[in-house]
């Protein structure tokens, strides 16, 4: 991706599940918004480039270096400096604030999603999909939200949330379109929750179960649940008023 908040969700989910790994940027610097993406992966903890030039770099003429080639040669040596050693003497303290990434919703939010490209959803590329998948946008939003507020949130996957290991570290857990949700997953969330931890569920949580299936037609509206009701909590107050989270289909 080179929108900088795709490029900023691919590298924190790659880094959450992954944290030994090293994430590389494919640059052009065709663009401003390349540009962007590449300061911000930079900023964000990026190991390094993978150069993909949209146009020559090499000239035939007294310039050995076409003035594309050049921009780019500005660019990176401005990345292999001291800069980059000054910034590896630091690093981003994580919030504990986790966002549940759950694949089966992914899924479901892909099937319901495509009926609106009719026959066409066959051709539906990984730009496009990645463009218009509902839960993808909410963890870009979220986290997007989250880093503008000061905070650094991290993934969490159903194993982990299984495992008990989101609650060592987090002391939030979000839920993020989440559709399916099985009974091991709300169990979990559910004693999370009892033990002091913040769960807040955005819309349409849990309302299809662990394989993403539901008893009811998808044809049909989809019943409004406060997360209160559900998982025993939360409640907000706000300007005095206390209001209960719920689901909004």
């Amino acid at each position: 991706p080179s929108n900088p908040v795709e490029v900023d969700a691919a590298r924190e989910l790659f880094k959450s599940f992954k944290p030994e790994g090293r994430c590389f940027l494919r640059y052009s610097g065709e663009s401003p918004a390349a540009r962007q993406a590449l300061w911000e992966s930079w900023l964000r903890g990026g190991d390094g480039v993978w150069l993909a030039p949209a146009q020559p770099l090499l000239a035939s003429g007294a310039e050995p270096i076409t003035p594309y080639g050049q921009g780019l040669a500005k660019d990176l040596r401005l990345l292999t400096g001291g800069l980059t050693a000054q910034r590896e003497a630091y690093r981003t303290a994580r919030s504990p604030i986790a966002l549940y990434y759950s694949t089966r919703s992914l899924a479901v939010h892909w099937l319901l999603d495509s009926r609106e490209s009719g026959s066409e959803w066959p051709r539906r590329g990984g730009a496009e999909a990645g463009a218009r998948d509902t839960q993808l946008l909410a963890l870009r939003a979220w986290l997007a939200l989250l880093r503008d507020l000061g905070y650094e949130p991290f993934f969490v996957s159903r194993e982990t949330l299984l495992r008990g290991e989101g609650r060592l570290e987090a002391r939030v857990l979000i839920l993020p379109k989440v559709l399916c949700l099985g009974g091991p997953e709300a169990r979990a969330i559910e004693n999370f929750a009892k033990e002091g931890g913040l769960v807040v569920a955005d819309s349409q949580c849990g309302l299809f179960d662990g394989s993403g299936k539901t008893g009811r037609s998808i044809h049909k509206p989809l019943p409004t649940i406060t997360t209160r009701d559900r998982f025993g909590l939360v409640l907000v107050v706000v300007d005095g008023k206390t209001f209960a989270i719920v689901d909004i289909c």
